[in-house]
């Protein structure tokens, strides 16, 4: 995880694949482990840390779905479902003068 974090920062692959090797030629399960290391790292970046999967769980597929079904189902409890039902108050709505001249 570390090289591959180290890769992404720097932009380039060349700390993680063998030498002579390309993204063309990489060897399949190379390739599947590093996608892996990125997604990992994605979830690192993007998830706070109560909705990030335990590290048992991280390679089994079928639980990592079923992990983010539940987070889905708490943030759908917690915040709605996003339908947009929630009424927006509109609020005053003034003319700026300084703002007059872009009307047309």
């Amino acid at each position: 995880m570390k090289l591959v974090s180290t890769s992404k920062s720097v932009s380039s692959d060349s700390f993680v694949y063998p030498n002579g090797c390309t993204a063309e030629n990489v060897p399949h399960d190379l390739l599947n482990a590093v996608e892996h290391a990125l997604r990992i790292l994605s979830w690192y970046e993007n998830l706070p840390s109560d909705e990030m999967p335990p590290s048992w769980m991280w390679c089994l597929d079928w639980e990592v779905e079923r992990h983010f079904e539940r987070v889905d189902a708490e943030r759908k409890a917690k915040f709605g479902d996003g339908s947009g039902s929630v009424e927006e108050d509109e609020g005053q709505w003034e003319d700026n003068v300084y703002a007059a001249r872009f009307k047309k």
